[in-house]
């Protein structure tokens, strides 16, 4: 195998360059820090989820409250398409008895 600089093998890891050896208190200290930036990491995650469930619940009660508009707008449409025709059929009749008294009113004068 070849060596490298400071009597490595190569291909092994390399030996430690801190300075002086780490106190246990320092580790602790560190994984302490290290731990409770999770945590608050974690917080803001789980508050995040619970706006986005939030969310998807306004989204929901939305999609309903837009189908039910819908719905509703649709009977109107409908509403308004039946009293149309209802309208032209009366417009209609209304207009055959006008003839018709016309020609009554026609017929009496002569």
């Amino acid at each position: 195998m070849k060596e490298s600089k400071g009597n490595d093998v190569a291909g092994c890891k390399r030996k430690r360059t801190t300075t002086g050896p780490q106190k246990d208190e320092d580790s602790l200290n560190n994984m302490a820090e290290t731990l409770a930036e999770i945590n608050r990491k974690l917080d803001l995650t789980l508050a995040r989820v619970e706006e986005i469930e939030e969310i998807k619940e306004k989204q929901h009660q939305s999609e309903k409250e837009n189908a039910s508009l819908r719905e509703s707008l649709e009977f109107a449409h409908q509403s308004i398409r039946d009293l149309t025709k209802r309208a032209k059929a009366q417009e209609k009749a209304l207009s055959e008895l006008t003839k018709h008294v016309h020609k009554l009113t026609q017929t009496v004068t002569i």
